[in-house]
């Protein structure tokens, strides 16, 4: 089963002279409202009947019980650089200005003002890093 976005919302999909939608062979995402969801042959599916595909090759085993430790301390330095934003980052709607971003390394804040020089944290799970970068092109890590 292949699932694609077709980009177009469901009151406005194309219908044949009599009116009617035509059938869709593949299931396709549509737009709903605010949510995205899956279609099969024109019945919308719930999440939880959409299969996921997976490729143990691709995706290690990551057992609770093997990296718990890691876990709370990933948790806890989130914490701190979400304060870090917080404090520093000017408030937007909603704390927009707060969440972490996936980057191809791990994850970082949005620039953040501090005096006249900008600055965002990175954290690096790749090289097991947290990086601290700002535009004048100065680096710190703390990290091995």
């Amino acid at each position: 089963m292949e699932l694609r976005w077709d980009g177009v919302p469901s009151c406005h999909r194309a219908t044949d002279a009599d009116g009617a939608s035509p059938a869709h062979p593949a299931p396709q995402w549509i737009r709903v409202g605010f949510g995205i969801e899956a279609v099969w042959g024109g019945e919308i599916l719930d999440e939880a009947e959409v299969p996921m595909t997976t490729n143990d090759d691709v995706w290690p085993s990551l057992p609770l019980a093997e990296w718990q430790d890691t876990c709370a301390t990933l948790q806890l330095w989130m914490q701190v650089v979400g304060k870090i934003s917080l404090a520093q980052a000017p408030l937007v709607n909603h704390w927009w200005q707060v969440p972490l971003y996936v980057t191809a390394r791990g994850l970082t804040t949005s620039p953040m003002p501090f005096g006249a020089l900008t600055f965002q944290i990175d954290f690096d799970f790749i090289d097991h890093r947290l990086l601290i970068a700002t535009n004048d092109g100065r680096r710190a890590n703390l990290g091995p």
